[in-house]
């Protein structure tokens, strides 16, 4: 049976300079009509853009079953 990769998404913060799990950011307003939540930092609070999100994928990934 093969194991596939598993696909984490990620986001640096500029502002702690630590890496957190994108699900665990923080929403927030809208910064203008017709865009969707702005995200920010679970920890310090800094806003984050689309280039601080990155995907990491673990080839190394368990059976959970």
């Amino acid at each position: 049976m093969s194991h596939p990769d598993e696909l984490l998404t990620v986001a640096y913060c500029p502002g702690c300079e630590l890496v957190s799990l994108a699900g665990d950011c923080k929403t927030g307003d809208h910064p203008q009509d017709g865009t969707g939540d702005q995200l920010f930092c679970p920890r310090c609070g800094a806003r984050l853009s689309a280039d601080h999100f990155h995907d990491y994928v673990d080839k190394g990934v368990v059976d959970y079953a």
